[in-house]
Order: structure tokens, then C-alpha cells, then sequence
């Protein structure tokens, strides 16, 4: 009876797995991106997996809240298939579903979810500088490309900010006028007198597109272009074995000519420290300072153990070594920064991170190691070979007999509880013991290449749980661990490139091997976010060599694809990500036709690219460059911003990271992972089939049989290096002025001055041509007169191979053999006496007798000084100084600056062989705050002849002497002025928040009178608006952040609600001249509401200075 009721349970038991139905699987296999974008191609490629009997309808929808794309093709057979879906360029964010059915022949379902991309152009700005002074002009490019750099043709729109985030103007463009401007868009904006100093913005986007407004940033700052630069030449890094530490310092004016001076050496760690001492915390490290002179060179070499006390011990320490450099003649001051690594070992070994982490069982894994200098250079030499050690690990495995109470349970009859305690079924069966068994190969050797990248394959049985690979050459080592991939099979795909970066058009090599034959598999290569191409390869084996050719749409990096799905439905897929050279189909290059030039000299800048592209040049002084760079746009920037096309895992597992690092960025490379669902998700695709996506649920890793205890050390977070830029401020020549003024005069028989050097660009190419037939656009200028070096570029658009950009710059270095430089600070006060400095540069052979003269002028007065006496007088003033061969000597001539505005300098300097003459400007600004008053009266001749009128002028007290003005006009007209008079009414808004709106107002009333009149000519508006755009600039900065206005902005305690309410009409009534941010005036008005009093009135918290600007009596 006993065994009756066994056999009825194990029967029973026995039927319920045999009678289980079987599932319809390998039937159908579609791959897509897992990210769409508006108004492109959304491609889903795949095929079915077994014949059917009659034509299959495959569609495919892209649905959201509402359908999005949809679109359906009729199959036949296995041969693969692509379905493109048209995506419209207007798209509701919101969660979104790729669904694909079958029907007729095969019917099925299934969805995805994907994600909206909204980028799907760039929007590129170039600005011609990086840094602005008050008063001057941005002048800015603004073009958009799709992921191909195609220009698009489209509507645009820019806004301008300040750094306080106010608009300050903005632009609508339509596409006609995109078009008619061969895709860029070029506009500019005068800078106020006074504008908000700091980091303004460019704001751009396309319209046409549900994408994101892209920024470029530059400065708005007072200074005074360096005239010169220094570089520091050090070791990449220190070595602790080493008994010396020794760099260069350099320093050579932008004509390319050495700086003589002083230099200072300034050596600390970059990270101070500290120790308690009497329970106070006490400094420990020190610093190192030197002084050393200067000829366009200086070398310094400085003790290892002097640099040991800074910190201690050098190890791992980064010193910061500062160079500031102060020229001997202006006394002004350039430096640079740079950090320095100590470290004991002069070589290490690394494992590229970005490798996978994973092997596959029963094939090779392709291990690289890096051998560097610490500098991730290339060694020099290498003494010895490279040592590689793989241990395997292997479970542990036992048999035992297996009991046969789990298969009963425990609620078996009671009959059988003999049966359950004695009876046991033996079968032999693998254990875990939970432990891993590991095993050293022999060690291999491995010459080092010059480049110091190691490669060498190591194959792998399928038994291996996991491997480390231990490399050490000399007294240095790293070590990698790689896990298994895990497959319910063990079936496996390996992609390997055998072309190294290829470039667009060649061929690219691919091996295909797998674990078992194959029939055909499956691929598709994305970039750019796009299904470039897909099909199948037949391979009927285990091995296959592919090749196809690499194209431009590839670059500047493909995503390889490759699957199939075996008999018992599970797909087994790999990936590889090759980097593909040839992102611009539109090349360009640029080069002036010499190298060298002279002020005034005809040169040709010319630029080649496609016939019919509209190239942009832009070509600034290297003096620009020194201040800040960014402005221009560059290979780059735009390969790095194709990058951001590129399929992406979407969201990263809390087990794995992808990484990428200089090896994914130079070789092809596998994608990593630990089943094939990580090779799908790392690709950036969904998979939609009913195969097996198998995915690995990892376990407690099995404890090592050697397994105990490390030691924890803590590791220092990485620092952030910022790069550390060297702006030099102008300074005023701190000059006694004691100093003797003896005046000579020139002798007749001087070189006569061929030509004034007056024009002092800081930009100066920014032009625009058509392409012509020969393939080169010629820009034929004159050079301008600042002996300096200057840097060209270029960037084109064509609308069949899109965006260029020259990878080189171009450089033309302006000098002369024997010139003259006015050194003169930013700005100087009216009266101020200050003392100009007069260089003289002596690059010929000889030499040079120097007559120099400052010319008379009536804007300044020359200070004599005799002894302790200080005379003024108005005339030419003449000294002479000799000059040796390539050196530079220095005169001073004090003056007394009696006008305000800019005041030119004129220096001429004379030999009997050569001559320059130089005019360069000073700003002289007022010592005191301008204030007008007028008083205005009609003369009505009607009944009498004459008429007289006694007007009483008077001057507030304080009133600077000197700058006293009584001016009288008189027109016929009551509003006459505004025609002959425009300078008199039309103001430049400047002063305080108050006074600025004294002169902003005005304009307003006298363009509407003017077109009220029909007197309103194009010369008139622009300058009207010109400055009311400089009075909105400026008023803004009085701004308070809650939206009120005051005279002095942040400084005041409270806005004004008079001021607030003045500024607000007015800018109401500018917005038909220029822009205004509605947003201001919203807050304005919002500020204005919630000052009223429950009676209506309106209470003032703040101050009016100026209560003529009220037409009532002031508050109080």
C-alpha cells in the first residue's frame, strides 16, 4: 500500500510537469532606439523568426497621450525588415509607448516604453571677443545645424541678459531673413558707458523646434590689454628620488619679442597643513619664495629637500609653483599658475576603466594595460618587460547523497514516517560549498611598445567564475578582476574592430565570433541617435570577417550592433562602439599669405572651403586672447555636442556604471555587462520579441577560501583644478615729480615720419563672403597699427555639406625694426597729474639716437619741473634718449589732462635712419558729478521789434571750477533744437538712477515729435535709440531685486515708488524704439501695487533726490 501511494504521488507529480503547455516562442525580433526626437526619423528594424504560411502585418505606433507616429509593413518571410515612423517637429512631453503587432500569418504584441529627446538641432554663437569695456560693441554670429551640421533655415530668436539676469534686447528673426543670409545671422550691441560689470549671457533658439535655449557667456570689465605673456616650463611632474626640481619661466611681448624684468617665484602646497599644538591649531606647511631677473628667460632649480619642508613628505603632494613677471620699463606685472604632482615612482601601469568588466566564458578577452609616465605620457624608456599574472577562480564543488524528504514534505501520511526517516534516494549532484578555488597561470612576459599600450588576449574556459589579472613591470603593478557574462546557455558574441579609428570612406573590419555555429546574425550601427544601417550576415560557422564601408553620418562615433536568437529562444547579442573620423564634410583651412608683416601693409587672408559656402572670419589681437578665450567656435566644441546625439543607457543599474575614459575615446570597444539585457540597455536600444532578453540577478558572491580582512585606507576626494588666469591691471606710473624735464631740440637731418599709427582694433576681421568657383574666399585688407601678433579662424555653411571649421588658427605677427608705445592706465581724473610712459623698442642691428617727442596739445598741459618747482606750459615736448640693439628704453613726460572724454596722445620718435609716430587715446574722466539746469523762455516779436530778458544764472555750491558752461540757442521753432540742435536735447543717459532718467525721458518725447512732424530721419532714430538702449542698459542697474528703482540701486535701503512709477511709464513709451523686458515692468508695477495705502494713496519708502523731476512738491 505504501508504494501504491508513493507511485501515486511521484505520478501524480510526474503529470504535472509533462502536462504543462508549451509557449509560442522565436517568433519575431524588432530593435529600436530607445529615445525619439521631434521632426526626424524614428527607424525600428528586426525581422520575424519562423516562416509563416501567410504575409504578416507588422505595425508600429509611437503613442503618447495622443498617437505620435504610426506606420505598418507587410512581411512575407524571415528576411529582415525596417519600419520608419515620420516623428512631427512638435511633440507634448509626456510618457510615451512603442508598441509593434502582428497580424494575418503571426499574430502579437508588445510594448516599450521610450523617452522624447527635445534636442534636435544645435545652436552655435560666436561673439568676436570674450571680454568688452564699457562703451563698446559685442558683435555676435548665430547659425543652428541639425545632427548632420546642416544649416537650418529657420526662424530665430536671441536674447541678450545682463549679469543681474535683465534682458537687455532681444531679436526675432524670420526665416526669410536666415535665408538671405546664407543661414548665420549677425547682429550686434553697443555696451553702455556704464553697464553692469560681470558676465553677461547670448541666449538662442530655434523656434521652429521643441528645444532649449543654448548660451554663450562673455565679460564686461575695465582693463587694460597685457601687452606681453608668461608661461612657466615645468616638469609634468616631480620625482622624490630626484635631489633637484628644476623648470623655465618665459615671458615674450605679443610681437613675439622677450620681456626684460624681474620675475618672482612663489612655490606652495596646494593644500596647507595644519596640526594642534597647545590647543591651537597651528600651520606646518611654509612656502618658497625667489626672485630671479629676467630676459625673455629664467631658469630656476630649487633643492628636493628644500621643497620637503613645505609639507613633509612629497609623495602624492602637489606643490602650485606662481610666476609673475614685472617688467622693467612700465612696471606692470603678467603671471601663470601651474600645480605639480610628486611622486617616488617615475612610472605606473593602468587598466583602461572604460574596459569591460566582464568575460566571456569559453572565449578570449582582449586586456590592455597602459604603461605611462605619471603624466600619462609615453615613457621614454623602459627597462625590463611587463609581467602578466591571470589567477582563475572556480566554484568548489561536492557530492552527497540527497534525502527524499523535500521531495514528500513534511505532511506526509503518518504510514510513512518509517519510510520518511529511514529511506533516502542517492544520486550524484553538484554542491557549491560556497567557496572559490583559484589557480595562478604561469606568469607571461610583454615587451613595452613605445606608446606604452600593452595588448594581450587571454582565453577563458567556461568553467571560470571569475579572473585577475595582475601586471607589474619594475617595483610598480595594477590589477584588474573581471566577472563572468552570464547566459542560460553559455552562448556568447564577440565583436572585435580591426581598424583603429577609421576615417570616413575607408573600410572597416569587423570579426564576428561565437561560442557555437551560427547560421546568420543580425545587426544595425546607430550614430547620432539614428539607425544608419542594418541587415543581416550570413556567417554558417563560428567565425566570420565583416567589412563595410565607414561614411560621414558614422561619425564621430557608431554604436555596432550584432544579435541572433538560438533554437531555445534565447537572444545572444554583443556591442561595439567604434570612433569614426570625418564629422565635417565641409573642410576648411585658413593662412595669410605671409607670416610677417608691417602697420599699413597690404596683406590676403583667404579661406578654403566648399564652392558656395558663406565663410565667417574672425581675427583678434593675441592681446585679447590672453584675457579670455571661448568666444569662437571649434571642432571641439561641435564633436563634443554631436556626442550628446549618441544612443545612451538610459538609466545605469545599481551594480554597474558606464564609464568612459581615453581608451573609449581612441580604440573601439566592447560594451560591457554581465547578461545580454546590459548589452541591450548599454546600446541605447529597446528590444521588443518574445526570445529571451536573459537578465542576471547577481547573488552574494561565494567567500574566497583565503578570504580575511583588509585594511580601509581613506582616500583624499579628487580636486577640482581650476585654471588659474592672469589679468593685469593698469596702473598709474608711480613717478616722483622731482623728476628733472629738460627739454632739447631736435636736430634737422631726422628721418621724416612716414605714417601715424592711430587704429588700435581689438577685433579685427569680422567678414563675411560666397565662396567662388576656385574654392577659396579671398579677404584682402590692411594691416592695422598695433605691432602685436594677430590670430584668424574661420567657420563655414553650405547647405548640402553643412558646417566647416578651420582646425587650425592662422597667425599673422605685426613688428617693426624701431616703434614707439605709449603705456597709459584705464581711465584718469581731469587735473590729475599724471606721468606718461614712452617705451622705445630697438629691434635693429645698431644702436638708435631716439629724438621722442610728445606733441602740444589743448586737451592737456605739460608739467615742467625744475628742481622742486612745477610749471605748466603748452607746447611740443622733445627728449632724447639712446637705445641699444633689441632693447627697450623708457622716457617720462608728466601732464595735466584739462579736458574730459577721450584725449589723444601723440608721441612721435625720430633717428637719422627710422621713425615712428603713435596717437593713441586716454580717457579722462570728470572729478566731479555733471549737473544742467535750463531755463527756457519765448521770444514773441509779434508786437514789438525788440525784447529783452534778463536771465539770472547760478552755480550750486561746490561747483568745480572751470567746468562752468553758459550756452544760449535760439530757434524758430518750439521744438526746433530737436532738428538743428540733436546734441542738445537727445541725451546720453549717465548719472545716477535719477539723473539717468532725466536724460532717458526726453529722447522719447523728441522722436515722437520728430515723426509727429515728419522730421525724423534714419541718422536721428539710430542715435536716439542708441542711447536709449544705453539708458536701459543703465538704469537696470539700479534695479532692486523686488523690481523697484532707486538712485543708487542695492546701496539704498528701499526702492522709490516716485522713481519706480517714472521709470515704468518711460519704458512703457520706449517700447515702440527699442526693446524692453516686459518682465521688468511687470515687477515694477507688482512692487508699485503692494506700496498703495487702504485710501488709495501710495506710500514712498524710499528717496527722490532730484525733486525738479517731479512735477508736484517731493514727498515726504
Amino acid at each position: 500500500m505504501v508504494r501504491d501511494i508513493l507511485c501515486g504521488i511521484i505520478g501524480t507529480w510526474i503529470l504535472l510537469v509533462t502536462s504543462k503547455p508549451a509557449e509560442c516562442r522565436n517568433s519575431y525580433l524588432f530593435v529600436a532606439p530607445n529615445t525619439f526626437r521631434p521632426g526626424q526619423t524614428y527607424s525600428l528594424h528586426g525581422k520575424l523568426l519562423r516562416s509563416v504560411q501567410t504575409p504578416v502585418t507588422v505595425e508600429v505606433k509611437l503613442t503618447g497621450t495622443e498617437s505620435v507616429a504610426v506606420n505598418a509593413v507587410t512581411v512575407n518571410d524571415q528576411t529582415d525588415v525596417t519600419v520608419n515612423l515620420t516623428v512631427p517637429k512638435s511633440v507634448s512631453p509626456g510618457k510615451f509607448l512603442l508598441e509593434v503587432k502582428g497580424s494575418g500569418g503571426l499574430t502579437f504584441s508588445e510594448t516599450k516604453d521610450v523617452l522624447l529627446e527635445p534636442k534636435v538641432t544645435s545652436v552655435y554663437m560666436q561673439t568676436d571677443k570674450a571680454v568688452y569695456k564699457p562703451g563698446q560693441t559685442v558683435h555676435f554670429r548665430v547659425f543652428g545645424v541639425t545632427a548632420d551640421l546642416r544649416v537650418v533655415f529657420d526662424k530665430l530668436h536671441v536674447e541678450l541678459y545682463d549679469p543681474k539676469d535683465n534682458k537687455i534686447n532681444q531679436w526675432h528673426v524670420d526665416a526669410a531673413e536666415v535665408t538671405s543670409l546664407g543661414g548665420v545671422y549677425v547682429q550686434h550691441q553697443v555696451m553702455s558707458e556704464s553697464p553692469v560689470l560681470g558676465t553677461w549671457k547670448l541666449k538662442a533658439k530655434l523656434l521652429s523646434y521643441e528645444g532649449v535655449y543654448e548660451e554663450k557667456t562673455f565679460k564686461v570689465d575695465e582693463y587694460v590689454l597685457p601687452k606681453f605673456e608668461v608661461e612657466m616650463d615645468l616638469p609634468s611632474f616631480g620625482r622624490t628620488q630626484e635631489k633637484e626640481f628644476s623648470g623655465n619661466i618665459k615671458a615674450k611681448y605679443t610681437f613675439g619679442k622677450p620681456v626684460k624684468g624681474e620675475v618672482e617665484l612663489r612655490v606652495s602646497p596646494k593644500h596647507e597643513q595644519f596640526e594642534w599644538k597647545n590647543g591651537q591649531r597651528v600651520k606646518t606647511s611654509t612656502t618658497i619664495e625667489m626672485k630671479m631677473p629676467m630676459d625673455g628667460k629664467a631658469s630656476f632649480t630649487i633643492a628636493t629637500s628644500r621643497l620637503e619642508q613645505l609639507r613633509g613628505s612629497l609623495d602624492g603632494a602637489v606643490l602650485v609653483f606662481e610666476a609673475n613677471v614685472m617688467e622693467s620699463l612700465t612696471r606692470m606685472k603678467q603671471g601663470d599658475t601651474q600645480e605639480v604632482t610628486f611622486y617616488k615612482e617615475p612610472l605606473k601601469l593602468e587598466f583602461p576603466a572604460s574596459l569591460p568588466e566582464t568575460f566571456k566564458p569559453g572565449m578570449t578577452y582582449e586586456a590592455v594595460v597602459k604603461v605611462s609616465q605619471q603624466d600619462d605620457t609615453a615613457p621614454s624608456s623602459v627597462q625590463g618587460q611587463l609581467e602578466v599574472t591571470v589567477t582563475e577562480f572556480r566554484i568548489q564543488t561536492q557530492t552527497e547523497p540527497e534525502p527524499l524528504v523535500p521531495w514528500l514534505g513534511m505532511d506526509a501520511p503518518q504510514s510513512l514516517a518509517d519510510f520518511r526517516k529511514n529511506r533516502r534516494i542517492s544520486r550524484p549532484q553538484p554542491k557549491p560549498d560556497g567557496q572559490l578555488v583559484s589557480t595562478a597561470r604561469s606568469p607571461v612576459l610583454y615587451s613595452v611598445p613605445a606608446d606604452g599600450i600593452v595588448e594581450f588576449p587571454i582565453s577563458v574556459d567556461k568553467l571560470v567564475e571569475k579572473i585577475t589579472i595582475q601586471a607589474k613591470l619594475q617595483t610598480v603593478s595594477a590589477q584588474k578582476t573581471l566577472k563572468k557574462r552570464h547566459s542560460p546557455s553559455a552562448n556568447f558574441l564577440q565583436l572585435r574592430s580591426l581598424t583603429n579609428k577609421p576615417k570616413a570612406g575607408e573600410s572597416l573590419k569587423i570579426t564576428i565570433k561565437a561560442t557555437e555555429s551560427v547560421n546568420e546574425v543580425m545587426y544595425q550601427i546607430y550614430a547620432r541617435g539614428q539607425l544608419i544601417k542594418s541587415g543581416t550576415i550570413p556567417v554558417n560557422g563560428e567565425f566570420k570577417t565583416w567589412t563595410f564601408q565607414a561614411t560621414h553620418d558614422m561619425s564621430p562615433k557608431s554604436q555596432v550592433l550584432v544579435m541572433y536568437v538560438r533554437t531555445d529562444g534565447e537572444l545572444v547579442a554583443d556591442a561595439l562602439s567604434i570612433n569614426v573620423d570625418g564629422a565635417f564634410l565641409n573642410k576648411v583651412s585658413v593662412n595669410f599669405n605671409k607670416t610677417e608683416a608691417a602697420p599699413s601693409d597690404k596683406i590676403r587672408f583667404d579661406v578654403s572651403a566648399d564652392v558656395g559656402s558663406n565663410v565667417n572670419v574672425l581675427g583678434v589681437d593675441k592681446s585679447v586672447l590672453l584675457l579670455g578665450t571661448g568666444n569662437d567656435i571649434t571642432q571641439s566644441k561641435v564633436v563634443q555636442d554631436l556626442h550628446g546625439y549618441s544612443l545612451k543607457r538610459l538609466k545605469s543599474s545599481a551594480h554597474r556604471v558606464p564609464v568612459c575614459d581615453w581608451f573609449c575615446w581612441r580604440w573601439p570597444l566592447p560594451v560591457g555587462g554581465e547578461d545580454v539585457k546590459d548589452v541591450i540597455d548599454d546600446s541605447g536600444v529597446v528590444v521588443l520579441t518574445d526570445a529571451t532578453v536573459y537578465e542576471y540577478i547577481p547573488e552574494p558572491e561565494p567567500m574566497p577560501l583565503s578570504w580575511g580582512w583588509k585594511s580601509l585606507r581613506s582616500a583624499m576626494p579628487a580636486m577640482h583644478v581650476a585654471a588659474l588666469s592672469s589679468m593685469t591691471e593698469s596702473r598709474r606710473v608711480n613717478l616722483p615729480l622731482q623728476m628733472e624735464t629738460d627739454i632739447v631740440v631736435a636736430p634737422k637731418d631726422l628721418a621724416p615720419v612716414q605714417q601715424t599709427r592711430k587704429l588700435f582694433p581689438e577685433t579685427w576681421l569680422w567678414k563675411s563672403q560666397v565662396v567662388p568657383s576656385g574654392g577659396v574666399a579671398h579677404f584682402d585688407e590692411t594691416v592695422p597699427d598695433t605691432i602685436t601678433s594677430w590670430v584668424a579662424t574661420a567657420f563655414a555653411v553650405h547647405p548640402q555639406t553643412g558646417l566647416g571649421i578651420s582646425e587650425q588658427s592662422a597667425q599673422l605677427q605685426v613688428t617693426l625694426p624701431f616703434f614707439v608705445s605709449v603705456n597709459l592706465p584705464y581711465s584718469v581724473i581731469r587735473g590729475e597729474k599724471i606721468v606718461l610712459q614712452v617705451n622705445i623698442h630697438n629691434y635693429s642691428p645698431l644702436q638708435q639716437t631716439s629724438y621722442v617727442t610728445l606733441e602740444r596739445s589743448t586737451e592737456f598741459d605739460n608739467l615742467m619741473v625744475s628742481g622742486t618747482s612745477q610749471t605748466t606750459v603748452s607746447q611740443d615736448q622733445t627728449r632724447v634718449i639712446k637705445v641699444q640693439p633689441d632693447e627697450v628704453a623708457a622716457l617720462y613726460f608728466p601732464i595735466i589732462p584739462t579736458k574730459l572724454g577721450l584725449v589723444d596722445i601723440s608721441v612721435r620718435a625720430q633717428t637719422t635712419m627710422m621713425a615712428d609716430h603713435v596717437v593713441k587715446k586716454l580717457v579722462v574722466e570728470a572729478e566731479g558729478s555733471p549737473r544742467e539746469y535750463n531755463v527756457p523762455f519765448i521770444i514773441d516779436l509779434k508786437t514789438s521789434g525788440t525784447q529783452s530778458k534778463k536771465i539770472n544764472v547760478e552755480y550750486p555750491l561746490r561747483t568745480v571750477p572751470g567746468s562752468e558752461r553758459v550756452k544760449v540757442t535760439a530757434v524758430g521753432d518750439l521744438m526746433g533744437p530737436s532738428i538743428n540742435g540733436l546734441d542738445n536735447l537727445i541725451r546720453l543717459p549717465t548719472g545716477c538712477g535719477e539723473q539717468n532718467m532725466l536724460n532717458f525721458a526726453p529722447n522719447i518725447f523728441i522722436v515722437k515729435y520728430l515723426q509727429a512732424t515728419n522730421n525724423l530721419d534714419s541718422t536721428v532714430m539710430n542715435k536716439a535709440k542708441e542711447f536709449m538702449e544705453k539708458g536701459y542698459q543703465r538704469e537696470l542697474t539700479y534695479r532692486h531685486a523686488d523690481g523697484s528703482f532707486s538712485a543708487f540701486g542695492e546701496s539704498d535701503k528701499s526702492g522709490s515708488t516716485w522713481l519706480t512709477a517714472f521709470v515704468v511709464k518711460s519704458f512703457v513709451q520706449a517700447k515702440p524704439y527699442i526693446f524692453i523686458d516686459d518682465a521688468v515692468i511687470s515687477k515694477s508695477v507688482t512692487w508699485l501695487v503692494s506700496q498703495q495705502r487702504p485710501d488709495g494713496s501710495f506710500a514712498e519708502p524710499g528717496r527722490v533726490i532730484h525733486t525738479e523731476m517731479q512735477v508736484i512738491i517731493a514727498s515726504d
